[in-house]
């Protein structure tokens, strides 16, 4: 992963500025993260069935909002949100006064990933690489013939990581484009290259390089699958840890 120390919470047009976090670490701020979620946050929390579960969404929104704060220069609790057809999260901001800020999360068990821009549309998507899913099958199922040769080419023990390296991406690209995993899994391709920046692909109605989006995987930790995608071909990823100081 790679590490930086901002003296600021400052973008420019090239930067995605991913953070990562284990939930965990922030239960010290669960009560003080639960002030600042709106009502439609809280009624979505208590929606939801099993405690840990509430916990969790308490700490990712609580942390996500005190993390935009920082960009924004407001107060965590103050900062409003829009939500698009299929759910994608935006700041309701003034355009003549806030920064063009976008961002996107994602979590799995307890680590968050949160990936902010500034101006381009940005997407990512985290997941625990999961021994109960039949991934050959699903990818079977939803991926194109080379990407499912591709995994089954893989060491048998390499499989199932490279299944959810291939589904974090497609994830992180429809989310970055606003749209849900029915707009279509099988729609888009992806190629992995040397470094390890990937390529979008549309398989419909041929194969084309989309140059108007880069998707990157990166690494989180152990067992967890992540990547993240944007608007443009230009800009750079930093991937850091979320610092403790960041709850003011």
């Amino acid at each position: 992963m790679t590490g930086f120390s901002p003296p600021a919470y400052s973008l420019s047009k090239n930067d995605v500025r991913v953070w990562t976090a284990d939930l965990s670490r922030f239960t010290c701020h669960l009560s003080s993260f639960r002030s600042l979620l709106s009502p439609e946050e809280h009624a979505r929390a208590a929606r939801l069935t099993f405690e840990r579960d509430k916990r969790r969404f308490v700490l990712s929104h609580g942390l996500v909002r005190t993390l935009l704060s920082h960009y924004l220069g407001l107060d965590p609790s103050r900062i409003s949100f829009r939500y698009s057809e299929h759910g994608k999260p935006a700041v309701q901001g003034n355009a003549d006064k806030s920064p063009d800020v976008r961002f996107n999360i994602s979590h799995s068990v307890d680590c968050l990933v949160c990936a902010v821009s500034l101006g381009q549309e940005v997407g990512v998507d985290v997941e625990t690489v999961r021994s109960d899913l039949d991934h050959l099958q699903l990818a079977q199922r939803f991926f194109s013939t080379r990407e499912f040769e591709d995994i089954v080419g893989c060491p048998a023990n390499k499989q199932r990581e490279r299944f959810f390296q291939y589904w974090t991406c497609k994830e992180a690209y429809l989310k970055a484009r606003g749209l849900g995993l029915s707009s279509g899994l099988a729609q888009i391709e992806i190629q992995f290259d040397r470094t390890g920046r990937t390529v979008n692909l549309l398989t419909e109605p041929m194969p084309i390089h989309d140059l108007r989006w880069k998707i990157q995987s990166f690494h989180v930790s152990a067992g967890i699958a992540a990547a993240v995608a944007a608007a443009g071909e230009s800009w750079k990823m930093v991937v850091a840890t979320v610092p403790d100081d960041c709850v003011r």
